[in-house]
C-alpha cells in the first residue's frame, strides 16, 4: 500500500517557526563564549554555578529539538513538519557549528566559519523546506530495502571499530603510556594502505544510504523511537563527516607521527583551556550518546526476533546507559586529560620548549587575523602570538 501524507492546515503559523530557526542560528555559535568566560572566572561556588548554567545552555539547544521533535510524532501537517524539521537542526546544532569550523579550515577561510555556520543553516533550511512542499517517496521500496541491508551490514563493522576506537581514548583514564600502547596497536590496525580505505567507503557508504532512509522516513507518521534513531543518525552523519575531514585532512601532519590526545582534547590542559575546544565538549558528548541511542533500537528489534520480548525494552535502555556513562567519561577525559599529570617528565620544560621552537609569528593585535596552526579549526580569540610547528 502506498504511503498516505496528511498535509492539514495548522492554525500555528510557520513564520513562528522560522523565527525560532533563526534565533536558534544566530545564538548558538555564541554559548561556548559564556561557557569559556565563566570557566576562567575566579574560582569560587558562585562561578561553578555560573559554569554549570552556562553548560547546560549549550544543551539547551538539542533538548528543545528533542521536544519539538517527539511533539510531532505521527503526525504529518505541514506545521508538524516544519517543527520536525526545525528540531533536527537543534540536534545537530552542536556537531554543526563544528562542522562549519572544519569546513571553513578545508577551504582555508578560518576566520569566516561563521558565514559557514549561517551557509550551512540557509541550505538545510532550504532544503527541509523542499522536502516538505515535496513529501512523495523519492525512492522505491524495493531501493529501500536493499538500503536498509547495506545500511546495516556497514553499521557492525563501524560500530565494531567505534567501539575499539572508545576503549582507546578511555584508556587515558588509567595513564597516558596506557593511551599510546592501545592507540599504537589500533593504529597498525587501520592506518594501512587497505584498511583505511576500505573504512572511509564504508563509512561515506553509511552516510549516503542514512541519508537516502531520512529523507524518505521524515516526512511520514512515524513513531517516536522512529523519529529518534533518526535524528541520531543524522547527528552521526554530521560527525562522520566533520571528524573524518578533522583528522584524515586537516589533521594528517599532526598525527602522523603517531597517536596523541592532546589532538582530541586540543593540547594538554583540556577542552576548556582554550575557546576553540569549547565547542568539542558537546560535539563529543552527543556523539557517543547519539551512537549508542542509534544501536538502541536495532537492540530491540533483533531482542524481539529470537523470542526475548520481555528482555528488548531492558536492553534498549541499557544500551542507551552505557552511551551516557560512556558519554561522561569520555568527555571528563577530554576536559581534564590524564596527561597533564605528566608533564614533568613527559614533557621538556619551557625553557627548554621556547629555545627549540622558530620565531613567533603575531596574528594581529585583536588575534582575529588567523588561526593556531595545531587546530585549524580553533578560531584564535584574543591577543595572540603562536609558534608555528
Amino acid at each position: 500500500m502506498g504511503q498516505k501524507y496528511v498535509m492539514t492546515v495548522s492554525n500555528r503559523s510557520p513564520y513562528w517557526w522560522g523565527t525560532a530557526a533563526l534565533a536558534a542560528a544566530v545564538t548558538y555559535p555564541f554559548t561556548p563564549l559564556l561557557v569559556f568566560w565563566t570557566a576562567h572566572m575566579a574560582r569560587s561556588y558562585f562561578q561553578l554555578f555560573l559554569f554549570s548554567g552556562a553548560s547546560l545552555v549549550m544543551l539547551l539547544y538539542p533538548a528543545c529539538g528533542l521536544f519539538l521533535l517527539l511533539r510531532t510524532a505521527k503526525r504529518a501537517d505541514r506545521s508538524s513538519l516544519i517543527r520536525r524539521g526545525l528540531g533536527i537542526l537543534l540536534i545537530i546544532s552542536p556537531v554543526l557549528r563544528v562542522f562549519s569550523s572544519v569546513v571553513a579550515g578545508l577551504l582555508n577561510i578560518p576566520a569566516s566559519s561563521l558565514a559557514v555556520w549561517f551557509d550551512l543553516w540557509i541550505i538545510l533550511a532550504a532544503l527541509m523546506l523542499w522536502r516538505i512542499a515535496n513529501p512523495k517517496r523519492i525512492f522505491s521500496v524495493r531501493t529501500m530495502s536493499k538500503t536498509r541491508t547495506v545500511h546495516g551490514l556497514g553499521a557492525i563493522l563501524i560500530a565494531l571499530f567505534v567501539v575499539a576506537h572508545m576503549t582507546v581514548n578511555l584508556s587515558i583514564l588509567k595513564s597516558p603510556e596506557a593511551y599510546l600502547s592501545a592507540a599504537s596497536a589500533l593504529r597498525l590496525a587501520y592506518r594501512t594502505p587497505i584498511a583505511e580505505p576500505i573504512l572511509i567507503a564504508v563509512l561515506v557508504l553509511q552516510i549516503a544510504t542514512g541519508l537516502m532512509m531520512a529523507a524518505d522516513t521524515l516526512v511520514h507518521r512515524v513513531s517516536s523511537e522512529n523519529l529518534i534513531q533518526i535524528a541520531c543518525g543524522l547527528y552521526l552523519v554530521v560527525f562522520i563527516a566533520s571528524h573524518t575531514i578533522a583528522v584524515a585532512v586537516l589533521g594528517r601532519v599532526q598525527l602522523n607521527p603517531g597517536p596523541d590526545f592532546t589532538y582530541a582534547s586540543t593540547g594538554p590542559r583540556g577542552l576548556l583551556a582554550n575557546l576553540g575546544g569549547v565547542p568539542l565538549a558537546p560535539y563529543y558528548l552527543l556523539a557517543v550518546v547519539t551512537f549508542f541511542t542509534h544501536l538502541s533500537r536495532p537492540v530491540r528489534v533483533w531482542t524481539v526476533r529470537i523470542g526475548k520480548t520481555r528482555l528488548a525494552l531492558p536492553g534498549a535502555y541499557a544500551v542507551v546507559s552505557i552511551g551516557f556513562v560512556v558519554a561522561v567519561a569520555l568527555l571528563i577525559a577530554l576536559c581534564t586529560p590524564m596527561i597533564t599529570r605528566h608533564l614533568a617528565h613527559r614533557f621538556p620544560n619551557s625553557a627548554q620548549l621556547m629555545r627549540s621552537l622558530p620565531p613567533p609569528i603575531h596574528l594581529g593585535e585583536n588575534g582575529t587575523a588567523g588561526v593556531k596552526q595545531l587546530y585549524p579549526w580553533c578560531e584564535a580569540t584574543s591577543r595572540c602570538w603562536y609558534y608555528p610547528r
